[in-house]
């Protein structure tokens, strides 16, 4: 086995080589509840960041806590453009999450990780937004669940969205 070890990497101007560090985190913590009743994506959350350079990657992480009362889907959007989704085929529609309504009193947790290349050093936005699959009478419930009871069983909870720079 051979082992190569090295305290700094140094570019040929001298400057130490930044590959896989960590140049910035940026956190957006939603704990306020929302209902969602659209067939058109609706901003849940959002993170803004702005890349040192532009061969900088950004790995986003979220952890999103929601129900529905029907379809609905999630998806990861870079600005107006939508990211991390499945395959197309036929006519489905392609998301980070989908979901058929589960128990009324249910919170569930979608969640991911994707590193994104935004090829730009200017500012980024990504979104969770979240939209029914079918009509407008279908909804998403963020933070809480589709009955949403004052009892204990029926808790509160909160999502989040991060972005992490890595250097490249």
């Amino acid at each position: 086995m051979s082992l190569i070890q090295v305290d700094e990497i140094r570019k040929r101007d001298n400057s130490v080589f930044p590959l896989g560090q960590t140049s910035q985190v940026v956190q957006t913590i939603k704990t306020d509840t929302q209902t969602i009743g659209s067939t058109s994506y609706v901003d849940i959350m959002s993170v803004n960041i702005t890349p040192t350079n532009t061969s900088s990657k950004v790995l986003l992480m979220w952890n999103l806590q929601c129900n529905g009362n029907d379809h609905f889907e999630l998806s990861i959007f870079r600005g107006t453009t939508q990211i991390y989704l499945g395959d197309a085929s036929g006519s489905r529609t392609r998301n980070a999450h989908s979901s058929y309504a589960e128990a009324t009193d249910s919170i569930l947790s979608y969640s991911g990780n994707y590193l994104d290349s935004p090829s730009s050093s200017s500012e980024q936005i990504y979104y969770i937004k979240g939209r029914s699959s079918a009509n407008a009478s279908y909804q998403i419930f963020v933070n809480r669940s589709v009955n949403d009871q004052d009892r204990t069983e029926n808790g509160r909870t909160a999502s989040d969205i991060t972005a992490m720079e890595v250097l490249a």
